[in-house]
């Protein structure tokens, strides 16, 4: 008979991401039909659903985007479920349109929208992460006019989704192993993005991305140099995993090496091991983790098999000054410890008396907030008598441990003729500290972090009369420094800034 606890536990360590998640979800609920009405429950219990007479559908493909649940009656009335782990990429007002039936041609999520305020469509819609800071987003639902979105419709967590599917005491062992699997792959996150904003000045921001970068040096120079340590065991990074840096969850760099074998004949096995930093709500904590799993950890996990938990062996830096040579000392310590196979005092087996390094909480923290706070009000700005929409959008790399941090965005123009073709320039806002990108005479922002924003250039200089802010860096994109100041003003100042493209704005450019 399968071992569904075993099967679901396998799936977790190949299934992690969101579709993953979705795609997973959606195999439940129509396998099972008492698990597709706790689904539906959770999310519209006020609309007494019946599971048996409603289809779900996945990524239905609509004018306006994908959702990931596309839910709907017998009698054709549509609800829709968006599921999130750490992507704080969101599109509530777009899905309001989609409920509200708007077509092609119609400014979905734009300017022109007068009121977003039906009751019954907001409810009809649901929304789950795996962060408790999406309850504090805010939406626009007219000109003018913002609301908490805890107030519209389902907003859940998964903590919140696998304390319900445990308080239904579900008998079924499939469901019982999903519920494991939502752990697994979403390990409950209750950070509180005010308590880290309060009292944030950008003069610290850059300092604190200046420490993560020079951190996330020495832990991928550490697993470099480990080589001299101890050349028999092969040690060496191992970079095919994409699993390295999660955003707002973890960074660190993927190593292997060889694990001698104590019985005679036996030939050495390899193993696989991550080093980094994982996020808590104090700071960040340094760890050495091998995972539970054949092909990665396990021969590991298997010597110390009474500390494995939650799927693999954690070790931790005690409270120590955070530089490279403690941080190179703590991996040879990991390496000799799980090469004896028992723990010396220089290691912590289990997190109770890690050090939480606050500084290195700028690299999650920080994009939550670019996200909730400067992106999550719909914006409109004014550059040379033109009206754009300032809104978040998707873009690779936006956040590199050793380089940058921050979020892309698209200025579209607002007031078009639906005939014309669609305005919009791009750009990117955040923390640069990058060796390889320079500014102002020949800088690197590796020696001097910036808070910058960055637009195309072309579209820039068509536009600025006024180039005493703005100047020209050398990765192609026209640059604006933003000065020192509290870091809750961010709003105010980013959209004086982006004003100051034209010669109207820069009269009235006001600093932090």
């Amino acid at each position: 008979m399968t071992d569904m606890k075993k099967f679901f536990t396998a799936l977790s360590e190949r299934a992690y991401k969101e579709n993953d998640l979705s795609d997973v979800t959606y195999a439940m609920c129509e396998s099972d039909i008492c698990f597709k009405q706790f689904f539906l429950n959770f999310f519209f219990a006020k609309y007494n659903l019946d599971a048996s007479s409603t289809s779900i559908e996945r990524e239905h493909s609509t004018d306006w985007g994908r959702p990931d649940f596309f839910i709907r009656t017998k009698k054709g009335v549509l609800y829709i479920v968006e599921v999130k782990i750490w992507d704080g990429h969101h599109h509530f007002e777009r899905y309001y349109d989609i409920l509200a039936g708007k077509k092609d041609g119609q400014e979905a999520g734009g300017a022109d929208i007068e009121d977003r305020d039906d009751v019954d469509l907001w409810n009809r819609l649901g929304y789950i992460a795996n962060y408790e800071s999406i309850k504090d987003i805010e939406v626009a639902i007219g000109k003018g006019k913002q609301s908490a979105v805890t107030g519209l419709c389902k907003v859940a967590t998964w903590k919140e989704f696998v304390k319900a599917a445990n308080e239904k005491d579900f008998k079924d062992p499939i469901i019982t192993a999903y519920v494991q699997y939502v752990r697994n792959v979403c390990p409950f996150d209750d950070f509180i993005l005010q308590d880290w904003l309060k009292d944030q000045k950008i003069s610290g921001l850059t300092k604190a991305f200046q420490e993560i970068r020079g951190v996330s040096i020495s832990i991928s120079q550490a697993i470099k140099n480990m080589g001299e340590f101890d050349e028999t065991i092969n040690f060496k990074s191992y970079t095919r995993s994409s699993r390295k840096f999660v955003p707002q969850y973890r960074m660190g760099s993927f190593f292997e090496f060889d694990l001698p074998n104590d019985l005679p004949d036996v030939q050495k096995q390899r193993v696989w091991g991550w080093f980094g930093i994982y996020y808590r709500n104090g700071g960040g904590v340094i760890c050495v983790e091998f995972e539970d799993r054949e092909g990665w950890g396990k021969p590991v996990c298997d010597k110390f098999r009474s500390s494995v938990k939650d799927g693999g062996l954690r070790l931790y830096l005690k409270e120590e000054t955070l530089d490279y040579d403690n941080i190179q000392k703590f991996l040879k310590n990991v390496v000799r410890d799980v090469i004896k196979g028992s723990v010396g005092d220089d290691c912590l087996v289990g997190e109770d008396g890690a050090k939480q390094y606050k500084s290195l909480l700028a690299m999650k923290a920080f994009p939550i907030m670019l996200e909730q706070k400067l992106f999550g009000a719909s914006t409109a700005i004014t550059i040379g008598g033109d009206s754009y929409k300032f809104s978040l959008v998707s873009g690779s790399e936006a956040e590199v441990p050793e380089s940058h941090c921050g979020r892309y965005f698209e200025l579209t123009k607002s007031d078009q003729n639906l005939s014309e073709q669609k305005t919009s320039v791009r750009g990117w806002i955040g923390v640069m500290y990058s060796a390889n990108h320079e500014y102002k005479n020949g800088k690197k922002y590796s020696e001097y972090p910036q808070f910058v924003i960055e637009i195309e250039k072309n579209f820039a200089n068509a536009r600025l009369k006024d180039e005493s802010k703005w100047y020209d860096d050398s990765w192609g994109w026209k640059c604006y420094d933003i000065p020192d100041g509290p870091l809750c003003n961010l709003t105010n100042v980013v959209t004086e800034a982006l004003k100051s493209l034209s010669n109207e704005g820069a009269a009235n450019e006001q600093a932090v």
